[in-house]
């Protein structure tokens, strides 16, 4: 069985809290592996039957409403939109967003805790012109209006 929903949006948003709220729904599949499967960016060459694994088998899927996954940092993958189409079973996306602001500064903040840095704030986000550009939800969201509805 393949999902049927796929929760997507930018790091630090609030995608932890999403995955377990739906995880604690009797009538909601989600992975219990692991929260990010990656698929359609990292993992795609593992191929389907990769993915498929981390799923109820076919004949179990009377027994769920909704059956997906959560991957923040699919929103702002290139070629996810185009490959989550083509499975063809995703009929809805979950976008979780957060104030881009916040969730730079929450990022900044758990780059600390891991001691990946120890740069000011500003230097922090300016360093790296993705760290901002991360915060950019309507260029992302516009790459999956191509292939779905809002």
């Amino acid at each position: 069985m393949l999902p049927n929903f796929i929760g997507i949006g930018a790091p630090r948003s609030g995608s932890t809290w999403l995955h377990e709220s739906l995880r604690a729904h009797p009538n909601v599949y989600l992975p219990r592996q692991r929260k990010e499967l990656n698929f359609f960016n990292q993992n795609y060459s593992g191929g389907i039957d990769w993915y498929e694994k981390y799923f109820p088998p076919d004949h179990a899927s009377n027994r769920w409403r909704a059956v997906g996954e959560i991957s923040p940092i699919y929103m702002s993958e290139d070629n996810v939109p185009k490959r989550l189409k083509k499975m063809g079973t995703v009929r809805n996306l979950i976008a979780i967003l957060r104030n881009p602001v916040d969730r730079l500064y929450s990022q900044y903040g758990q780059a600390i805790q891991y001691g990946l840095t120890a740069a000011p704030f500003r230097k922090y986000a300016t360093e790296d012109p993705w760290r901002i550009r991360t915060g950019y939800h309507s260029e992302f969201l516009n790459r999956f209006l191509e292939y779905y509805d809002e």
